[in-house]
């Protein structure tokens, strides 16, 4: 049974896997690698990853890449190539969240240069603090101080530390109307809770059981700046929620299907991204078939992360695979391709089509044909649009020059015909003799 050392770099998830440091010492070193590795060619980049590992194993005493075994409960060493994998994995992680980070820092700034977009977001977080302001008092205390619920600093301690400051700045209290509303809101941290540990009875029962309960809850997570942009549709596609659960929530609040965070990601983007079942996927494909094509910051639709099976969109997922990687879902590939065929001809930012990252995953022959299927009749429909395109500004030139032609016949100016003058002559003298 092997014992993790201060050196050794552990695979899962909660506090003290996060805290562990070798783990804090493996991020120490992603981070001074990651100004080479965004700059480096694909050869340079895995040179830098066996770099990482190297170094690690390079420690007194030598440093260990572990998982625990999930039928045992034991720790296991990876072997070398997982471990440059798992290296591989969380620097690309680590550039890609912080040129994500940039972003949306820039985005916000932007926004909030706005006089408008400023009242506006002030107004709705007077609106909310209202709700949200006694539920924080009664936030249970034996939940852990890191349970992620998402994204990178959407912690449970960073949820409830933003609620604070937001209630402590606010001293209006709230009005009557909405004291009886307030008494029946439980706090966001435990709503959250729910979602990591798959509570659904309790989730049911604490945040379905009114539609103005949710609704109020949905609004203080909106507009918590810690969540990074999140709704509860989110954070609850990565979960395996029951469908009815989705379908309620969905009638309930209409729009979140189509909510974007701050990486440009629906609901949908996290179901395939978190490999969700094909039946999640087509329930949130058919809420808002839209969000098949659309793109977040790094040109990926949902169909590219339902084809790439290295794809990881949470920190404390890259060391949590205690299964080896699964090929891609036909299922879930057939389940958006059914919405939207034209996804399968969208590029990324690396310039690559879901069929390249299914061939990389060992997707199955039925799946890659499904794609390129797929592929066909995507051109053909580009096709037919161009060709309708074109024919119809042809169609508006030819239009345009007969009207223009007419207007010239129309506007020529007539030939004046010469006319003789008439002219009052004197008799000649033959005329004057007769």
């Amino acid at each position: 049974m092997l014992t993790p050392t201060p050196n050794d770099v552990l695979s899962g998830r909660g506090h003290s896997v996060n805290n562990h440091p070798g783990n804090e010492a493996f991020r120490r070193m992603l981070e001074s690698h990651m100004a080479a590795y965004s700059a480096g060619t694909k050869k340079q980049k895995m040179m830098i990853s066996r770099t990482i590992v190297d170094d690690i194993y390079s420690k007194e005493p030598p440093g260990r890449f572990l998982k625990e075994c999930p039928d045992t409960r034991q720790w296991i060493e990876l072997s070398r190539r997982e471990a440059a994998d798992k290296a591989a994995q969380a620097m690309a992680y680590t550039v890609r969240n912080a040129n994500s980070a940039k972003r949306a820092s820039k985005k916000k700034r932007k926004a909030l240069s706005s006089p408008s977009t400023t009242a506006a977001a002030t107004k709705k977080q007077e609106g909310t603090v209202k709700i949200i302001s006694s539920s924080t008092q009664r936030t249970d205390q034996s939940l852990p101080s890191h349970a992620n619920v998402g994204y990178p600093g959407g912690s449970v301690a960073a949820m409830m530390s933003a609620s604070s400051a937001i209630t402590a700045s606010t001293n209006n209290p709230p009005s009557p109307s909405i004291s009886s509303l307030q008494q029946q809101i439980p706090s966001l941290g435990y709503i959250l809770e729910l979602i990591t540990r798959k509570d659904w009875e309790s989730f049911r029962s604490n945040v379905l059981s009114s539609p103005a309960v949710f609704r109020n809850l949905a609004g203080a997570v909106e507009a918590c700046s810690a969540l990074n942009g999140m709704t509860l549709l989110h954070a609850i596609a990565r979960c395996s929620p029951p469908l009815d659960i989705v379908a309620q929530m969905v009638a309930i609040c209409p729009y979140m299907p189509s909510s974007k965070d701050c990486l440009d990601r629906t609901p949908l983007h996290v179901a395939a991204g978190s490999k969700a079942s094909a039946s999640l996927i087509e329930l949130l494909a058919r809420a808002n078939p839209a969000a098949c094509d659309v793109q977040d910051e790094e040109g990926n639709t949902p169909l590219h992360f339902a084809c790439d099976s290295s794809c990881v969109l949470f920190e404390e997922d890259i060391f949590n695979e205690g299964s080896p990687r699964q090929p891609p879902n036909h299922e879930a590939v057939a389940a958006l391709l059914s919405y939207s065929f034209h996804a399968a001809i969208l590029k990324d930012d690396v310039n690559m089509i879901p069929l390249d990252h299914a061939i990389r995953s060992n997707a199955s022959s039925s799946t890659v044909k499904l794609l390129r299927s797929a592929m066909q009749r995507g051109n053909q429909l580009n096709e037919g649009i161009q060709s309708f395109i074109t024919a119809t500004k042809n169609m508006q030139v030819t239009k345009h020059d007969e009207f223009m032609s007419s207007l010239s016949i129309n506007s020529r100016p007539t030939k004046k015909v010469r006319r003789t003058p008439l002219v009052h002559t004197l008799p000649t003298q033959a005329a004057r003799s007769a």
